[in-house]
């Protein structure tokens, strides 16, 4: 089998591993994304499947850059020319199925860390992440928010 070169230890492309992790979380049922990717029907298109290449010409004719993230249009519907697009990440992250918060709920956070809430109440208040509060704090999420 040929090689397609994206793979070397002195040359792994980073859109190999994006197709690397699509790949896991739609074939693999002992990863624990699994069952919110293959284990509802989302699939990598054939042309992907076992070709990395020819993910990695699509991803590069259709506008990827590192600070762009792949994105389903349905998402209901598995990883394919037709079905995807890049868009930044923190668009991307605001639409993920595990997103908990809303704008009004960032607000919140936002007006909770200013009278000087403790991030641990907001964590257990919200179900969200130490990370979470913290990117909020510092801007690096919901900065139009």
């Amino acid at each position: 089998m040929k090689k397609h070169g994206y793979n070397t230890r002195a040359n792994r492309h980073p859109l190999y591993n994006k197709w690397l992790s699509i790949k896991t979380r739609c074939v693999n049922k002992n990863r624990p994304s699994w069952k919110n990717y293959g284990g509802r029907g989302i699939t990598l298109c054939k042309a992907w499947l076992n070709n990395p290449a020819a993910f990695i010409h699509w991803a590069l004719a259709n506008g990827w850059k590192s600070n762009l993230s792949i994105e389903r249009k349905n998402s209901n519907k598995g990883y394919s020319p037709g079905n995807c697009t890049w868009i930044p990440m923190a668009k991307q992250q605001r639409n993920a199925r595990r997103t908990k918060l809303t704008e009004e709920g960032v607000k919140m956070i936002r007006s909770l860390l200013k009278y000087g809430v403790s991030g641990r109440t907001i964590r257990v208040l919200f179900g969200i992440s130490k990370q979470t509060v913290s990117a909020i704090k510092c801007g690096h999420i919901w900065k139009g928010v």
